[in-house]
């Protein structure tokens, strides 16, 4: 199955829906944008639940990370880990 193509807002939608489920506790109305940090101050998240975001942004979007690309990436806000995926959707595009 072919990914769908969709816009960086779509994409950020589905990022930070999935990094605030794995945080039931911070605010579903907090702002959030391509600057907020990912843990520390920020949203909070840890390195599992960095990896549960990604699953969870995987099933939403029918896309595979691969692990080097993952491990390779410096995902500290928002916006890298919507870099990340807007990445993968155009390899998996090719």
């Amino acid at each position: 199955m072919e990914p769908k193509t969709l816009s960086r807002q779509e994409i950020r939608a589905t990022v930070v829906s999935a990094l605030l489920a794995t945080k039931p506790d911070q605010q579903a109305g907090a702002l959030v944008d391509d600057e907020t940090a990912i843990g520390g101050a920020g949203l909070g998240i840890s390195s599992l639940n960095m990896l549960q975001a990604l699953v969870r942004i995987e099933d939403s979007l029918g896309i595979v990370f691969d692990d080097r690309t993952v491990a390779d990436a410096a995902l500290h806000s928002v916006g890298s880990v919507v870099d990340l995926v807007e990445h993968v959707l155009a390899e998996q595009r090719r």
